[in-house]
């Protein structure tokens, strides 16, 4: 799925504090759900060096890169290696993102955005897939967001979809599509997430379950910062209560 993704205006209070704990890691070894094959790859970092493995299956492929700099915590990735099924054709470049949940208790962890630079697959600024790291670390929060209006890249159905808060009220529309449907829900200000049911008239191929959905901040050795939303299915119907089923 290729779409166009969408920086997002953020509150002062999510990113106070946040800016100053980003930093490109130097050594990690993590595992992440991957959004576009649907399955999860291992990443471990030892100073520059980049390594992905496949998790969880019988694949028995390598990928080797370097991680350019500290500041752009970046890399350019070939998945073309024996053993590694349906590569892209061409090299895509890696980013990091810190997650930071904006829960009263803050949960931590990395995702990894790829990009095509040559512009073959899909314009550069354009994200083809997103990695979220499976597990979280623990600590002090940020406030959840009480207005809150953006058009989101949808990593699964390949679109875009507009998502506003005001209080606790939450909906979210099609955008840029002639698609018409509204989905409403209510925002859980403790845990900062929502259950949402898509099961809305118009709304082609809903998932059969209701979905939990969290907000996340993103933010990036550069400096950049933006928002996440992460699906999951709370009652392991449709996929793993602790690994996400899609990302916007």
């Amino acid at each position: 799925h290729f779409f166009v993704p969408c920086r997002m205006r953020l509150l002062a209070s999510l990113v106070a504090g946040f800016a100053a704990a980003v930093a490109c890691p130097t050594s990690l070894d993590a595992v992440f759900a991957d959004m576009h094959d649907g399955d999860q790859k291992r990443v471990v970092i030892n100073g520059k060096s980049l390594i992905i493995t496949p998790h969880g299956n019988n694949q028995t492929w390598e990928v080797s890169s370097v991680l350019r700099d500290e500041m752009s915590c970046s890399a350019m990735v070939n998945f073309r290696v024996p053993g590694k099924p349906n590569p892209p054709p061409v090299d895509l470049e890696v980013n990091l993102w810190w997650a930071q949940s904006t829960e009263p208790l803050l949960e931590k962890k990395l995702t990894f955005e790829f990009t095509d630079p040559s512009g073959k697959l899909a314009a550069p600024t354009s994200i083809l897939n997103s990695w979220i790291q499976l597990g979280t670390a623990a600590g002090p929060g940020q406030p959840c967001p009480k207005h809150f209006a953006s058009v989101f890249a949808d990593m699964h159905d390949g679109d875009k979809k507009q998502v506003t808060v005001s209080g606790t009220a939450l909906t979210i529309k099609p955008y840029g599509s002639k698609e018409d449907w509204l989905v409403k829900a209510d925002v859980n200000i403790t845990s900062c997430s929502a259950e949402i049911d898509f099961k809305v008239p118009g709304k082609p191929n809903p998932p059969p379950v209701s979905l939990s959905m969290h907000f996340w901040l993103l933010a990036a050795s550069e400096g950049h910062f933006r928002t996440l939303l992460d699906f999951s299915d709370p009652t392991g119907t449709i996929g793993s209560q602790a690994s996400p089923l899609n990302a916007w």
